[in-house]
């Protein structure tokens, strides 16, 4: 249970990465399926290139600037009181990146509409990584959850989402 608050508190200072980002590629998906059925496969593939790039470079500025300010900042409203794991905010700030990178995907995949895939992976994902998430963090520490997300997350979403959305353009 003293693992509670720490990682709470530093996902919820690692979420508003993705948080934003999303703001940034959620207006993609109407102007994806707008152009998709106009067959205007070049614009959404320059589009969606654009997004990724900003939202890449967003998302590793702020882990970097979230790594290196959340301590402070957790030690002044905390007066101290809330230790940082590195390790665990590094892990939140990798999965904050691979989000980032995939939401502007899942923005033509939308527009494409092209849900069910998403829906699938996504359960697939939790199926597969809730369980070991669970077992991780026993055996290694509340680090083991964040990293565990990060890397099911990858390898069950990420890629996948990439791939299928190059189908689209394709």
């Amino acid at each position: 249970m003293d693992a509670v608050t720490p990682y709470a508190l530093q996902y919820k200072i690692a979420g508003m990465i993705s948080t934003v980002t999303l703001m940034l590629s959620t207006p993609m998906w109407t102007a994806n399926g707008e152009a998709l059925s106009r067959g205007d496969y070049d614009w959404v593939k320059k589009a969606t290139r654009k997004v990724v790039w900003i939202s890449l470079l967003f998302s590793a500025s702020a882990s970097v600037g979230c790594l290196l300010f959340a301590k402070p900042v957790l030690d002044i409203l905390s007066g101290g009181a809330v230790a940082v794991s590195y390790g665990t905010l590094l892990g939140m700030c990798l999965m904050q990146v691979l989000l980032s990178f995939t939401s502007p995907f899942f923005m033509v995949l939308n527009g494409a509409k092209i849900i069910r895939f998403q829906v699938v992976m996504y359960l697939v994902f939790a199926a597969v990584s809730l369980p070991l998430k669970s077992f991780f963090a026993e055996m290694l520490g509340p680090a083991a959850i964040a990293w565990t997300g990060a890397v099911f997350y990858l390898f069950f979403i990420t890629v996948p989402t990439f791939l299928r959305a190059r189908k689209v353009f394709l």
